[in-house]
């Protein structure tokens, strides 16, 4: 299971950004997941909480955002969500699309006590 190093490595970088910014009370981790990234969230969600300790005091939420799959026709410029894997152009039937979203494995944000006012 390759999202155990996942978490290993959005623990890593977590305990990074809170030293940088000096995160004296992390809460939890905000994380954008693309529907192509090749991660299941709830096998990240898991590995995540089974590591977590290790690089925490107490336990951390992690936040996942799911991105959706999305790409631009190159034959016609149409935008769409690219549902159940098919990669067709609703508009024109074209095939030749250009991925917009869906690959992101990203930390877009920590949550603090400091945030919540406590």
């Amino acid at each position: 299971m390759h999202e155990r190093g996942v978490a290993r490595r959005l623990l890593e970088l977590t305990r990074e950004l809170c030293e940088q910014h000096q995160v004296r009370a992390l809460r939890g981790v905000r994380v954008e997941v693309g529907e192509f990234a090749g991660i299941e969230p709830l096998l990240l969600r898991s590995a995540f909480d089974e590591q977590c300790l290790s690089y925490f005091a107490k336990p951390v939420e992690l936040e996942l955002q799911l991105i959706p799959l999305s790409a631009r026709c190159q034959s016609c410029g149409q935008t769409a969500v690219v549902k159940d894997f098919r990669f067709e152009c609703p508009a024109c039937a074209g095939r030749q699309l250009e991925l917009l979203t869906g690959e992101e494995l990203r930390i877009t944000g920590l949550i603090t006590d400091e945030e919540s006012g406590s």
